[in-house]
């Protein structure tokens, strides 16, 4: 399947430079960490932080990763049908690329003389890894907490939208060894202000700094988002963002059962954005008290000076009967036309319940075409 995901890649590339009409985008970013500090359950402390073995809030997303990946996106110029590549974990002599492909029928339709109207249908199938449900959750922070998704290594879904009063999104995978599937829905009755709902079979939510990953049955949840400086019309952005999700039977097992809450408030002027969140995991087991980890993250971003992007940010992890886990650190870029240029510096403290701490260098780049 690698060889055949490259072989295809390699031949769309050679049909974009013959036949007009098809074009290409993508992305290429490559980062390596640094780190130094005490040895950590006597392990050298760069193996733990660079390796990913814990989280590292704000090194997160395609431009800070400690190996290279690229994306490549091939569409038509009339937006009928796109295919994406990305490459999975870091992209090396394997080879190994994702691709998925998705058809927007409602272009489609004109383009036979059929006006939808206000309706619109887009189809996805491929290797999606995991189907996300919609949300109306607005999450400055990046971590995507809230994404508890169909598991499958293939999947497709379809998107179903009535303008921006209604979208619906149903999907899975029919490859998956246990039904696997979601399906969710997102409003949005009035400028401003969102909300959400879904349900979701064969459940997991890798994204988090409390948990390494989190597995169920099934999972139920809903989101809202207030904009009020769209709904009322500010002069700069304020807004207010939450989201509620139930996982019953974690891990196989019908008595642990746990649940996510998260509130956000974010806002800004034009040269400075801002927000801070807070989320709580609560994990219930029968016959025993609720165990409870909380989380806040705050961040700024400042644009004073023209491709030249900085931000702060500070995470603190913290619960009963645990140490707390603290965080600090910042970005700084520098654009030179589509070449991204960044610099991570951050400091976590007390990793692994011991009191010790780490400081971690992360240069990287981003290439976009």
């Amino acid at each position: 399947m690698k060889k055949v995901l490259t072989i295809a890649a390699v031949l769309l590339l050679a049909t974009a430079t013959l036949f007009a009409g098809v074009s290409f985008s993508g992305k290429f970013a490559a980062g390596y960490t640094f780190a130094f500090g005490d040895k950590i359950n006597g392990d050298d402390d760069y193996k733990i932080y660079a390796n990913n073995e814990i989280d590292h809030y704000g090194k997160k997303g395609e431009g800070t990763v400690d190996e290279g990946r690229i994306n490549l996106k091939v569409s038509d110029d009339n937006g009928l049908w796109t295919i994406n590549f990305k490459t999975v974990g870091k992209f090396d002599s394997d080879n190994k690329l994702e691709a998925n492909a998705s058809v927007d029928v409602t272009k489609a339709l004109a383009a036979s003389g059929i006006d939808t109207g206000d309706f619109s249908v887009k189809l996805s199938a491929g290797a999606n890894s995991k189907v996300t449900p919609i949300t109306a959750y607005v999450e400055k922070s990046g971590n995507d907490y809230w994404r508890a998704r169909a598991k499958g290594t293939d999947s497709i879904y379809a998107d179903i939208a009535y303008g921006k009063l209604v979208q619906v999104r149903v999907g899975g995978s029919p490859v998956s060894d246990k039904e696997a599937f979601t399906v969710s829905a997102k409003t949005q009755p009035i400028d401003g202000v969102a909300a959400s709902a879904f349900y979701a079979h064969n459940v997991i939510n890798d994204d988090t700094e409390v948990y390494n990953e989190i597995t169920s049955e099934k999972a139920f949840g809903g989101a809202v988002d207030v904009n009020l400086s769209k709904l009322i019309g500010l002069d700069f952005a304020i807004g207010l963002s939450a989201f509620d999700n139930f996982y019953a039977k974690v891990a196989d097992n019908e008595d642990i059962n746990a649940n996510q809450l998260g509130v956000e408030v974010y806002g800004g002027i034009e040269q400075v954005q801002a927000f801070v969140e807070y989320t709580l995991w609560s994990t219930f087991v029968e016959d025993e008290d609720a165990v409870n980890v909380s989380q806040i993250v705050a961040g700024v971003g400042l644009g004073f000076v023209e491709n030249l992007p900085m931000d702060v940010y500070t995470s603190i992890v913290f619960g009963k009967d645990m140490d707390t886990l603290t965080t600090v650190g910042g970005n700084v870029g520098y654009a030179l036309g589509s070449i991204a240029l960044g610099l991570n510096l951050e400091y976590q403290h007390n990793i692994y319940a011991e009191d010790k701490g780490v400081f971690a260098v992360t240069p990287n780049m981003t290439i976009s075409f």
